[in-house]
């Protein structure tokens, strides 16, 4: 239709410049109240172009669906000095309603606690990275498959008594001796530690172990000395990374910095 549609727009909305949330807002960044517009344009996503006193403007009237690839922090306000949203957590990677941006690139999703605010362009301080669990590591062997099955992690021969640091910050769910048909059996003495990027980390075979259940442990901070207790035939540590607690093994090798 070449003149566009008449249409009644049954709620107040933000119009922008462009097709994106990010765009500069159009109405001095003011709200249109419900009236009869012209709809010129449209995208799949559900944006409408529209005739306005100002020109052609872009509307969203519920939202574009959108699929974040990263872990991420919710904010309360568009600003990283606001409080956090999900109790501190981060947001694993999944689809979201996004409402509403800002031209610093700021985006407003719908959540399950309500309307927050996420950046995609937020940088991973220091803290979110894995570090080496043990100084100097010397891997001898690699996760994947070995001997007909799969090595669920990597193993660092190590002195016994070597010092085990957490990889990264996080709370302790498990500290014992892995009873099979427990999840953990074969560990030895083992550490299991839950982070906030919704992974967990595993530190096996453990000659002593330094930290308790519930704790809050630092990355960095000795949990264990290295040792060879539970199915081991030698003093070495292994260090799982996980995406469940009882198993859910990935590969921890693009996590560290070899």
């Amino acid at each position: 239709n070449p003149d566009g549609e008449e249409r009644f727009i049954n709620k107040s909305f933000y119009a922008y410049n462009e097709a994106s949330f990010n765009a500069a807002k159009a109405n001095a960044g003011a709200l249109y109240s419900p009236q009869n517009f012209r709809v010129v344009d449209g995208t799949p996503s559900g944006w409408l172009k529209v005739k306005t006193w100002e020109g052609e403007k872009w509307l969203n009237l519920d939202g574009e669906e959108r699929f974040i690839n990263k872990s991420f922090y919710a904010y309360n306000e568009p600003s990283f000095s606001s409080g956090k949203a999900n109790a501190g957590a981060v947001y694993n990677p999944q689809n979201f309603r996004i409402i509403d941006g800002t031209t610093s690139g700021w985006l407003k999703i719908k959540t399950w606690e309500g309307d927050k605010w996420m950046n995609p362009h937020e940088t991973d301080s220091s803290s979110s990275k894995y570090q080496m669990p043990i100084k100097n590591p010397n891997v001898s062997s690699w996760y994947g498959s070995r001997w007909g099955t799969v090595h669920k992690g990597i193993d660092f021969s190590a002195a016994k008594g070597t010092p085990i640091m957490a990889s990264k910050s996080g709370t302790v769910e498990f500290a014992g001796f892995g009873v099979r048909g427990q999840g953990f059996g074969g560990y030895g003495n083992a550490v299991v530690i839950r982070h906030e990027d919704g992974l967990w980390t595993l530190y096996g075979h453990m000659d002593s172990i330094l930290t308790t259940v519930g704790a809050h442990v630092q990355q960095g901070q000795v949990i264990g000395k290295v040792g060879s207790t539970g199915d081991s035939t030698g003093n070495h540590l292994h260090f799982e990374i996980k995406n469940q607690y009882i198993g859910g093994q990935v590969d921890p090798k693009p996590y560290l910095p070899f």
